[in-house]
């Protein structure tokens, strides 16, 4: 999972590195495996939502992992919902 956590920081900051990076929640969907990895991003403290799960991150760490995720969720399906402009 760190190459997970590894490609989603690259993508928002090239030059940042995932540190202190640790598993804060797992989720079995169906037969895949969605992952909430909690690190720091320039010292930052971030979710970052890897695995299977639709990849992206959060800043929202006051939320517990399963409540970030969520709202990940959410926001992936409504950014899916929208036609094309």
């Amino acid at each position: 999972m760190p190459r997970d956590a590894d490609e989603i920081v690259g993508r928002v900051a090239r030059d940042a590195l995932a540190e202190d990076l640790q598993i804060a929640a797992m989720f079995r969907v169906a037969e895949t495996q969605h992952a909430v990895l909690r690190c720091r991003i320039k010292g930052e403290p971030v979710y970052i939502m890897g695995r299977d799960a639709p990849q992206g991150f959060s800043k929202k760490v006051h939320l517990h992992p399963h409540v970030a995720y969520r709202l990940h969720i959410g926001h992936v399906l409504r950014r899916e919902a929208k036609p094309d402009s």
